[in-house]
């Protein structure tokens, strides 16, 4: 989906206080299963249920990507509200090639990939300073 669409996804998201029904542990957990057959086989942990039901998220997935050089951790989220989910990625690890396949393991499972420079910009609303805040933190 282009940045612009994505743009209007989050807008059009933005009047629901309440999150989707689908949005649930168990499809978080299939989704887990099939990350873990993906090309780097190692889910680290999965968090969900109690320990994040004041989040903007169902829970997360934390996954080792490694290769000769070394381990790296990302982070796959997917949010309360309109099937969203993003990846945190903090040291890069995850070139273009390996986010496509991520994001056809995504839409498999019904879920919309939302690319951190989409989630980065400023949220129009004054309660959350990004869009990353209002769909995948704490709320």
């Amino acid at each position: 989906m282009p940045d612009l669409d994505l743009n209007q996804l989050l807008i059009s998201l933005d009047g629901i206080d309440e999150p989707a029904e689908d949005n649930s542990v168990t499809r978080l957990l299939h989704l887990a299963a099939a990350l873990n057959a993906w090309d780097y086989p190692c889910v680290a942990r999965i968090e969900c249920g109690y320990s994040v039901q004041d989040a903007n998220y169902v829970g997360d997935i934390e996954m080792l990507l490694g290769n000769a050089r070394g381990t790296w951790h990302m982070t796959v989220l997917p949010s309360r509200f309109g099937n969203l989910i993003t990846i945190i990625d903090p040291d890069h690890v995850v070139d273009a090639a390996r986010e496509r396949e991520l994001r056809t393991i995504f839409e498999k499972f019904g879920y919309t990939y939302v690319p951190a420079k989409v989630l980065s910009k400023a949220y129009r609303g004054g309660s959350y300073a990004t869009w990353f805040d209002r769909y995948f933190s704490w709320g």
